[in-house]
């Protein structure tokens, strides 16, 4: 099934790039993410705060721990900064990402073409990669095309 859900997900991803850059040119499309220091400290801080609440208020012990849940979930949503870098044969352009869909909502930067490309780690559910002085978090579904993005330029 996911099969067939990744090449549509990735001509969406490639075609919000698209529009977004006024470039049709660009053909090549990645999703990841970066995370600040804070982002794993603030979430369980909130989780922390909303349980304590929902124990003062009198709560019901499943009211409080999806209270508990929900801080930390809608937290580390919020925490989490989206990306996508979008590339054509000449182009290599980091791009803001929406929260919850995949697709580009804004550029952020051109990169130069001496920008450096390479992977940095990774587990079974995401690859880390190093574009320039960024560290971003690449989904699976987009390594292949990362991979393909660091070939294309040489980096």
């Amino acid at each position: 099934m996911s099969e067939l859900r990744s090449p549509l997900r990735q001509r969406v991803l490639v075609k919000s790039a698209q529009d977004v850059l006024g470039d049709p040119s660009i053909d090549l499309a990645a999703y990841g993410w970066r995370r600040g220091k804070w982002a794993f400290i603030y979430p369980v801080i909130f989780g922390v705060v909303a349980t304590g609440s929902g124990v003062a208020l009198g709560l019901a012990p499943g009211i409080v721990l999806a209270m508990g849940a929900a801080a930390v979930a809608i937290s580390s949503l919020a925490l989490t900064d989206y990306r996508v870098v979008a590339s054509s044969k000449n182009r290599l352009v980091m791009c803001r990402s929406s929260r919850i869909r995949q697709f580009a909502v804004a550029e952020i930067e051109e990169l130069p073409r001496s920008t450096t490309v390479k992977p940095t780690g990774g587990s079974m559910l995401a690859t880390e990669w190093r574009i320039g002085t960024t560290e971003l978090t690449i989904a699976k579904s987009s390594e292949q095309m990362m991979t393909t993005i660091a070939k294309r330029h040489g980096r």
